[in-house]
């Protein structure tokens, strides 16, 4: 297994954090004088959308890859170390920040479900990056 290059990893941050942070700021500066299509319109929009441009994502890396996957189904295992490292990483975090504010049993199983619902769609486009190059792989 090869090691990733600093650079690779500087890339997909800058591609998949920095530059959509950028953008988002750069929408809402161009749409000041519009408030009310930007909260009542374009942010809904977004917010629920997410989850349908995610599946796309995914179905999409599976559809380009299904071939190599079911002709190599050892490579499932070693995608399952980084996706259960993830998800307990995440698990873990949630908890002892929940435990350390005191949160109740209810507000910790909604801080951990939004933790991961919210990492993993960054977790997806790292990989993406770090597979293919780049989103336009997509």
């Amino acid at each position: 297994m090869e090691a990733v290059s600093p650079s690779t990893i500087i890339e997909s941050i800058v591609m998949v954090l920095v530059i959509p942070f950028a953008m988002a700021h750069l929408t809402r500066y161009l749409l000041k004088n519009k408030q009310t299509f930007l909260n009542d319109k374009l942010i809904p929009f977004f917010s629920s959308a997410q989850i349908i441009f995610l599946a796309l994502a995914i179905t999409a890396m599976f559809a380009s890859e299904g071939s190599y996957l079911i002709n190599n189904l050892e490579i499932i295992y070693i995608l399952m170390i980084p996706v259960l490292l993830f998800f307990v990483i995440n698990f873990v975090v949630a908890q002892t920040v929940g435990k350390a504010l005191k949160f109740s049993y209810e507000d910790t199983v909604s801080l951990n479900l939004t933790v991961i619902a919210r990492n993993s769609p960054v977790a997806v486009m790292m990989v993406i990056m770090r597979h293919y190059g780049s989103p336009s792989y997509l």
